[in-house]
């Protein structure tokens, strides 16, 4: 399980913002209908983000694009896991302290991580 949280910062981009678009809401939250100012800033910081982070490098690298699609993927995979491991550390554990938090190694334990090894040294 530990491995998927690598995907979720590709999720976020490349999927979640077009379900909510298509779906109008997150989870129960209805999600208003996007104006011309806002859906230009959407589309325009999503073509920004796509020029720079997929444009810039392949145009620029001497890699192959499965080389490039592999550091890609490794880049992403090492952020989503970095925050999912500071968002994981960060959670109060009623279970081990009452309302207190716990010592982040002591919650990524709590909680099955094996990231727990690292933040314990």
């Amino acid at each position: 399980m530990f491995a998927l949280y690598g995907l979720l910062a590709m999720k976020s981009v490349f999927l979640d913002d077009f379900f909510t678009l298509a779906g109008g809401a997150i989870g129960p939250v209805r999600v208003p209908a996007l104006g011309a100012g806002d859906a230009a800033l959407l589309w325009g910081g999503k073509a920004l983000f796509f020029a720079a982070f997929v444009g810039a490098p392949a145009a620029a690298s001497s890699r192959s694009a499965a080389g490039l699609a592999a550091l890609w993927l490794t880049s992403e995979a090492a952020a989503g896991w970095l925050l999912a491991l500071l968002f994981q550390a960060r959670q109060p554990c009623p279970a081990l302290c009452g309302s207190r938090r716990a010592p982040p190694a002591a919650v990524l334990a709590a909680h099955g991580s094996p990231a727990a090894r690292v933040v314990s040294g």
